[in-house]
């Protein structure tokens, strides 16, 4: 476009890396390019997959992450995570403090963040394959109204003062087996909704928000 034209002499750096997943650690590779034919090239091995990327660079008065403030469904997006992750370090406060309140034993209390993580465990490896079957907003709003309805079901409980312990182990269970699946699902639909120009900087956002 008019606003951009292209570099032969800068220093070029390609950065490619993998959010975190259940059942995979994040990873990342950083190599500098060498300019062949006006193509910055290099080639980058992460998890053991060797990738070889050519690009051409060009100077653009709209980098950086600006750039992704006309991503509104991005944002939309990033918003909604921001508060769903708010909501389950909440939910995992709470719920630790009511089984001391009922049982006062820190034993149990542990006990109920040992059962938070067994989902990524049980469900982590086939998540992602759920997730190539299922559209991601299905998957996401399942998930979604899903938790909901667990919190719900325990301040019920809470309220009519027939809430136990067991109650808020099966819901834990529940409330982290869903975000095992929403977790990919979340990941998978940032292509789809975000310009690969501007993959980098989405994901990193993304990342450092939630």
């Amino acid at each position: 476009s008019k606003d951009t034209k292209q570099i032969n002499d800068a220093k070029v750096k390609f950065k490619v890396f993998m959010p975190e997943m259940p059942g995979m650690p994040y990873m990342e590779s950083e190599e500098k390019a060498t300019l062949i034919d006006g193509k910055y090239k290099v080639s980058i091995n992460i998890g053991g997959s060797i990738m070889e990327v050519k690009e051409a660079v060009k100077e653009d008065k709209n980098s950086g992450y600006k750039q992704l403030l006309n991503e509104k469904n991005f944002l939309l997006n990033t918003f909604v995570n921001i508060v769903s992750r708010f909501g389950d370090g909440i939910d995992t406060i709470a719920f630790s403090l009511l089984v001391y309140q009922i049982t006062g034993s820190t034993l149990l209390v542990a006990t109920l963040y040992a059962i938070n993580g067994i989902p990524n465990i049980i469900f982590g490896m086939v998540s992602g394959v759920v997730c190539k079957y299922i559209t991601d907003k299905k998957i996401m709003a399942i998930c979604d109204f899903g938790r909901g309805a667990c919190v719900t079901l325990v301040a019920v409980l809470f309220i009519t003062g027939n809430l136990a312990i067991w109650h808020l182990y099966v819901i834990t269970f529940l409330n982290s087996s869903f975000e095992s699946f929403r977790g990919p699902a979340t990941t998978s639909i940032i292509p789809k909704i975000l310009p690969q120009e501007k993959m980098e900087y989405g994901m990193a956002f993304m990342s450092s928000g939630t």
